[in-house]
């Protein structure tokens, strides 16, 4: 077979030979989809919860300080026009408010209302609770471990590369 030839059942390999780390990488990439549909569904047939994942993390950045839809845009990677569209579902369910910058007339500013912080609190809840019972099995050993790995995780991704 010729070796510039690649099939489904063999890696492409860049010349490093990385072993474990290339697993991993396998492994999250595999993950993270079922992850994301497990959190979806969760949330969707939740009625307490009833929220998106996607109107989760805007709400979460509002909470967490970012004021205008242009920095939620560049937090999530999406598009202007996508956060505008959650953010007009989010205000009509009276999760969100806009205003206009003391400063800037032409920045609009957003914040939680009570009822938003409320629905984020509570997705958030949901989502931990239907968690830890999936994880319940796992020992306390398993659990550390994951939870250093999901740690490393998180500071590696947060990390910019040097362009």
């Amino acid at each position: 077979m010729d070796p510039r030839v690649q099939t489904m059942n063999q890696p492409v390999s860049h010349g490093i030979e990385s072993g474990r780390t290339e697993e991993t990488a396998r492994n999250l990439v595999r993950a993270i989809p079922l992850l994301d549909r497990w959190m979806q569904t969760t949330l969707t047939h939740t009625p307490d919860a009833d929220i998106s994942l996607r109107q989760l993390a805007v709400l979460q950045h509002i909470a967490d300080d970012a004021a205008t839809p242009g920095e939620i845009a560049r937090a999530l990677n999406v598009t202007p026009a996508v956060i505008t569209g959650l953010i007009d579902r989010l205000e009509r369910r009276g999760f969100v408010r806009r205003f206009d910058s003391q400063f800037d007339r032409r920045r609009v500013h957003l914040e939680l209302t009570v009822s938003g912080d409320d629905a984020r609190v509570q997705a958030n809840a949901t989502l931990a609770q239907r968690m830890d019972t999936q994880l319940g099995d796992l020992s306390d050993s398993d659990l550390a471990t994951i939870d250093v790995a999901i740690k490393n995780l998180a500071d590696a991704l947060l990390v910019q590369p040097d362009d």
